[in-house]
This record gives structure tokens, sequence and C-alpha cells, in this order.
């Protein structure tokens, strides 16, 4: 049992972990825990069997029923330019399915493809899920996948690059080789590290410091939202992506909110309150170790309480733009795997739903949590044994919590943290990464 000293400091990183709900009892708002892992709704259907009769579901594309001209019948709008799409038998692990498909963008032939759907009137709170997979050559893209809401969408996704929107929102879940939470940024190798890219109408722009337009045209593109800690996007290998966007309770509110997952971990929560950090020009620095850093202040995704979650793109975007750029990093890094002519991701396994979703949930998963729940033997051995075991999941769950309360801003919590870990579990596992943590 952890001591109360220890539960004092939990509880503290547990605090980080909330957004407030929208809804208000008296004074104090109602709060919601952050839901990671497998305790989702995917948790009641292995394989993914049968998640589309969920009632919180509202969409789902599995890519096993319909052939690639039968997209126009499920998706509003479909992009196959160039030959972009094409089915693989390389599916998602877990997956009950046999196919995924594949969207290559080929240079000179297409900028990639996508599908789209848009929903009326949509709802004020939504979690997309999808699995996607990288090649292992594959350099950078310009976008990738996206929740958007607006009145009355038309069938068909729309841009709006350069401005401040009015009347609608949008934010991706989007590699981006630059590192901005940090003053000179980094460059990563491709594909980069998940962000945040965000339009709504109080938005910042990037032609001041204190992001105001000066009068300058096209003041406004998207607003960068990185964690504090980066969390690389992966090649040659599938990735569970989860994302969420909660509208504003009311028109006057700032209390809308944004988080996503990778692999069923929460790895970015913008909230009321958190992270720690501070705006400059187009970009939201999360760096509570900054004098000028200062709780989020949550969004205003909408003035109008008829804009709500309705649109979603599927979308691989590589612009013509993208292939100089990912020409100087081959020729810089001449040993870096890169295609400087095409490359391919594979989705997989899409689903949509009014609460957390969380990975496709596996045997192995299934029998992680028989084997967590299983009463302990009597025989001294094995109890000394599961008293590791136990050692090792009780580290886990302080290891995650700090994590956790690093990634919102906490530092200090997160290193308390990490130093109860050191103090009393040191001979797990864990107990070495709180080490390399506090070092």
């Amino acid at each position: 049992m952890l001591e109360r000293s220890v539960l004092c400091v939990l509880a503290t990183a547990l605090a980080v972990g909330v957004c407030a709900s929208g809804e208000e009892s008296g004074a104090d708002a109602q709060k919601e825990v952050i839901v990671e892992g497998h305790k989702g709704i995917a948790s009641r259907y292995p394989g993914d069997a049968g998640i589309a009769k969920d009632p919180d579901v509202v969409f789902t594309e599995d890519f096993e029923t319909r052939g690639i001209d039968g997209f126009k019948g499920h998706w509003s709008s479909v992009s196959n330019k160039g030959g972009c799409f094409a089915f693989s038998d390389d599916v998602a692990p877990g997956s009950g399915g046999k196919r995924s498909l594949g969207m290559t963008a080929k240079r000179g032939e297409n900028e990639g493809g996508h599908l789209f759907t848009r929903f009326k009137p949509g709802w004020d709170e939504l979690y997309a899920r999808c699995y996607a997979k990288f090649s292992d050559d594959y350099g950078w893209n310009h976008h990738f996948v996206k929740l958007q809401g607006a009145v009355n969408p038309p069938p068909w996704p729309m841009g709006g690059a350069g401005s401040r929107p009015t009347t609608t929102w949008t934010t991706g879940l989007e590699p981006t080789s630059r590192w901005g939470n940090t003053y000179p940024g980094k460059t990563f190798p491709p594909p980069g590290h998940w962000f945040f890219y965000s339009y709504w109408p109080e938005m910042h722009s990037w032609q001041t410091p204190e992001g105001r337009s000066d009068g300058r045209p096209r003041a406004y593109f998207g607003n960068a939202f990185s964690p504090w800690e980066p969390v690389k996007v992966v090649r040659a290998k599938w990735i569970c992506l989860e994302w969420m966007v909660r509208m504003n309770s009311a028109v006057d509110k700032h209390d809308g909110c944004e988080r996503f997952w990778i692999d069923g971990k929460l790895m970015g929560n913008w909230s009321p309150g958190t992270p720690s950090g501070y705006w400059m020009r187009d970009t939201f620095r999360c760096d509570p170790n900054d004098k000028r850093s200062k709780p989020f202040e949550g969004f205003r995704w909408r003035k109008n309480a008829q804009v709500r979650v309705n649109k979603f793109w599927l979308l691989h975007y590589v612009s013509t733009g993208t292939w100089p750029k990912v020409d100087k990093y081959k020729a810089d890094h001449p040993d870096f795997k890169l295609n400087t002519r095409q490359y391919t991701v594979w989705f997989d396994d899409v689903v949509l739903a009014k609460k957390y979703i969380g990975p496709i949930f596996t045997k192995k998963a299934e029998a992680g949590v028989k084997k967590t729940a299983r009463a302990p033997s009597g025989d001294a051995a094995k109890r000394e044994a599961r008293a590791g075991t136990l050692d090792e999941q009780e580290a886990g769950h302080l290891y995650q919590m700090a994590r956790r309360a690093y990634l919102m801003g906490q530092k200090s919590v997160a290193r308390q943290l990490y130093g109860q870990i050191v103090q009393r579990y040191p001979a797990t596992k864990v107990a070495e990464k709180a080490r390399a943590k506090l070092n």
C-alpha cells in the first residue's frame, strides 16, 4: 500500500490529468478523469468485431467490405488521383480484418489522397481512432488526419489556409519536422514528431510575437501544439492514433479541449488550466521552466452554438512543395533511408465515437487483464514472485502518473514521483527508467 506522502503526490499528478466537462454544479466544475489504454469502447469488442453496433460509435471503416469504387457510397468525398489507393494484406495487430488501405503520394502524379465524411448536425465531443503505418522510406508530408466543424458543412473538405475562421474550426493530428517548444527550434528526421495543427476563431497569427496580425495578407496559418516531450513518428510499424475535441460548452466560454493518444497512451492534452506554457506568435510553447509560462487558457472553438464536431478527414497530403524539402534532407543525410519519388501510408480500423475508444483489444491484452486479476498462490516462492510483480505494477503506475504530470507541465510533481519510485522500488526495472529521468 502506498504511504500517505506518496498518495498526496499521486493525487496531485492525477489532478493534472483532468479536463473540465463543461457542466457545472454550483461554483465548482465537475471533473473527468482522462482514460487511457484498454479501458475504452474497443475493450468490449476483441478484434473490433461488432464495434460498429456499439451505441456510442457513430462511424467505422475497416476496408473489408467495399472495393475502392465503393468508397463513394460510404464517404462523402474520395480523392484517388493517380492511383493513390491500393489495398494491402498488411493489417493492424489484433485486427479482425484481412486488409488495409494504402495511400501512396507519387511525385508529379498526385499529392496523396483522402477519404472524407460529414455528419449533421454533429456532436459537442467526438473521438477518432485509426491505425496508420508509414513506409520504411517515408519522408515528410504536408497534412494528415483531421477532425473539423462547421455550420451545415458541404460534402467535400474545405481548406482555409491564411485566414482566421469565424464559423468553422479544424485540428489535425500530424507529423511535423520542427520542434517549436524552445528557441531556436529543432529539426526532427522524417517523418518527424506528433503535434496538433489547429484553426479556430481565436487563433494566433505568425506575424507578430504577440500573435496579432500586422495587416499583411495571409496572417493566419495553423497554430502549433506540441507536447513538452516530443513523440516520435515511427516508420514501418502500425501506430494506434486517437484524438478528440470537445467544444466549448457556451459560446462565451473557453472550456474546450483537445487531446491525443499514441498506442493508448495519453501524449497531449490542451484543456483549461493545462499544460503550462506561453504563446509565441502562432505556437503555444509548452515549457514549464520558462518564467513566461502560465496555464493554458482553454479553447473557444466556436462563437456560434450551431458549430459542432461534424467532419472527419482521413488525409494523406504531400504537397508539391514538400518534395524539395525531402531532397535537401536526403542530400544532407545520404545514409538516411528516404524515397524522394513516392511513399505510402496505410490506414486501418477507423472508428469515430462519442467516448474514448482505445486500441484494438487482443487476446494478449485480455490475458494481461486476467493475469492481473488472478488470485495469488499460497506457495512462498510464488508469493515472492507475486510481490515482485506487484512492485513492478505499482512502480509502473507511479511512472505513468509522473509521465503525465511532466507532460502537463507539472515538472516538480513528476520529479517527486520519480524519486518515490527509486526510493520504494529500487530493484524494479521501472526504477532504472526513473533514475534516468532524474539524472
